[in-house]
């Protein structure tokens, strides 16, 4: 197990917050595309490669994106624009999330699954094209579940405190009050503002938001919103409305969330993954991880555990450098094993 410490890190001391700084740089706004996906339309963001001389002759690399419930597509700005340019980028906005499409009443994880493997078809991408596939929580569900659904897994994962927890968990009761307690919480909140400004200081104020990289919250707020149906009241709403946000949670411990059958698919298939998680034994809500500790070790010997110690579950918010970091790590792997 690779145990990343604030005070002791990989990284060297000093490093951990400017570990990519060489490769920060503004790169084009990605394109927008809006792909048809069993009945409904998901958006998919692009950030086309731009090479810098120093990296012309390099290979594409290309790597998908899947984001947190209540999250959109671009929460991933502050990652990408550490990565090499060469890199193109693909981000979904899930279903019911940021500018794709709403579910159907009682729609599943494995549904919105399907909807995103059909968007990805139809944006002619084959797994033969992809090199890497990212997830953050549900982002994570979805990473593990769809590499085990094909003909061959992905060639690589990296689940950042993926919503993978122990199998004897799903289906509980235990586990149906947990989150029934979060979608509660979750359908009270706030979701009109008057201005993108105005969510950005309230948010930058408050638990678990105040702890972000500030240029994530801004993406998280400036392309969360859109402009509320009627002209009184606040001028603007989350996209990802509440009562959507709600039932994702709710599906996140149902038996048909369970991966049981799918981890052991992966390891017997040897998936190429780093599992990068938060401590987990937290009583506070999104503090601690809901990452299954064991994840890796069910994956087998093609994972790899990462502890982020004094990090909570919001890593790629709070340490995008880091993410960046293990996405490099696992592209070389999978080039070298090209060779």
């Amino acid at each position: 197990q690779l145990v990343i410490s604030l005070t002791n890190s990989v990284f060297g001391p000093g490093k951990i917050g400017n570990i990519m700084a060489d490769t920060v740089a503004a790169r084009p706004q990605p394109l927008l595309h809006k792909l048809p996906a069993l009945g409904r339309q998901l958006a998919l963001w692009e950030w086309v490669p731009t090479a810098s001389p120093k990296e012309s002759s390099n290979k594409v690399v290309t790597i998908l994106f899947h984001h947190a419930t209540g999250f959109h597509g671009r929460c991933w700005d502050e990652v990408i624009r550490r990565l090499p340019h060469h890199y193109r980028c693909l981000c979904f906005d899930a279903v019911g999330h940021g500018l794709s499409d709403g579910p159907d009443e009682g729609m599943t994880w494995r549904a919105a699954a399907a909807c995103m493997l059909e968007a990805l078809s139809a944006a002619k991408v084959s797994r033969d094209d992809l090199d890497l596939v990212v997830g953050h929580s549900f982002g994570g569900w979805m990473a593990t579940y769809t590499s085990a659904c094909g003909p061959k897994p992905f060639p690589a994962l990296l689940l950042v405190d993926p919503v993978v927890a122990p199998a004897w968990t799903y289906g509980t009761e235990t586990s149906r009050v947990r989150q029934k307690g979060i979608s509660a919480f979750i359908t009270k909140r706030k979701d009109t503002f008057e201005s993108v400004e105005e969510m950005f200081e309230r948010f930058s104020s408050r638990e678990p938001y105040s702890g972000w990289n500030p240029q994530v919250l801004r993406d998280y707020c400036h392309f969360g919103l859109a402009p509320a149906p009627s002209s009184a009241g606040p001028s603007l709403q989350l996209l990802c409305r509440p009562e959507i946000e709600a039932h994702w949670y709710s599906e996140a411990s149902t038996s048909e969330s369970n991966l049981a059958k799918e981890v052991e698919y992966l390891k017997e298939q040897r998936q190429r993954c780093i599992v990068l998680r938060a401590p987990s034994g937290s009583p506070v809500p999104f503090r601690g991880s809901p990452t299954d500790p064991e994840l890796a070790k069910r994956l087998g010997d093609g994972a790899e555990d990462v502890l982020c110690e004094a990090m909570d579950h919001f890593i790629p918010m709070t340490h995008p450098e880091v993410v960046a970091h293990h996405i490099l790590r696992l592209v070389d792997g999978v080039e070298a094993s090209k060779l």
